[in-house]
């Protein structure tokens, strides 16, 4: 018997953009494309009549309601349903705003179609996935973090810059890096994106909204 296609939607405001999507993932191995909308409220508009698919691909820029919008109407009527954001943003604090607001992996569009395939796969087989930030989830879940550490991951999940961390921690630039080298070890992250995904998976911080 073969196994169940994950189920696709798309939502994206440029027409030809979203077409070549299609073509693309509907190429790869056990997924199809079982919507396309143009924005936010397109998107809720036709899930009246269609049943929640199991991964959703945006864009951030968008009319009418935008990604994060999106992301927020999703969290709250599918929350089974998983978000990959698709878009040119590439920043740190980018992608941790976006991590807190919801999404469960992130890709730049400029990205080749085995990489999406591998986010995709990535955010079924295990929940997330950031393409260009190695995160390791296993034998993060449990791990017992000081009062110092926490605090020091809540302020990593802000916009602030490590030497502003530094500053709050009352430490040196130097110390703090050297801190932040530790913590990548002890919870198996090898980026800042990873400690923010750590939070949220873990309670530290919470998803905006919740």
């Amino acid at each position: 018997m073969m196994p169940a296609k994950t189920r696709v939607a798309l939502i994206d405001d440029h027409v030809l953009f979203r077409e070549g999507l299609v073509r693309i993932i509907v190429g790869f191995e056990h997924f199809e494309v079982i919507n396309e909308s143009t924005n936010g409220n397109d998107y809720a508009e036709q899930m009246k009549s269609i049943e929640a698919p199991d991964i959703v691909v945006l864009d951030i820029s968008m009319p009418q309601m935008n990604g994060f919008e999106t992301l927020d109407w999703i969290r709250r009527h599918q929350p089974d349903t998983r978000m990959l954001i698709l878009s040119m943003l590439e920043s740190e604090t980018a992608v941790v705003q976006l991590l807190k607001a919801g999404a469960h992996g992130f890709l730049s569009k400029d990205a080749e179609p085995d990489e999406l395939r591998q986010c995709l796969e990535d955010i079924r087989d295990k929940g997330y996935a950031i393409h260009g930030h190695k995160i390791l989830l296993p034998k993060q879940k449990g791990t017992l973090l000081t009062s110092k550490e926490r605090e020091f991951i809540s302020l990593a999940c802000t916009e602030l810059t490590y030497r502003e961390i530094a500053e709050k921690l009352n430490m040196s630039a130097r110390s703090v890096d050297g801190y932040r080298d530790q913590l990548f070890t002890k919870l198996n992250v090898t980026s800042r994106v990873g400690l923010v995904l750590y939070a949220v998976r873990n309670g530290i911080v919470m998803v905006q909204g919740l």
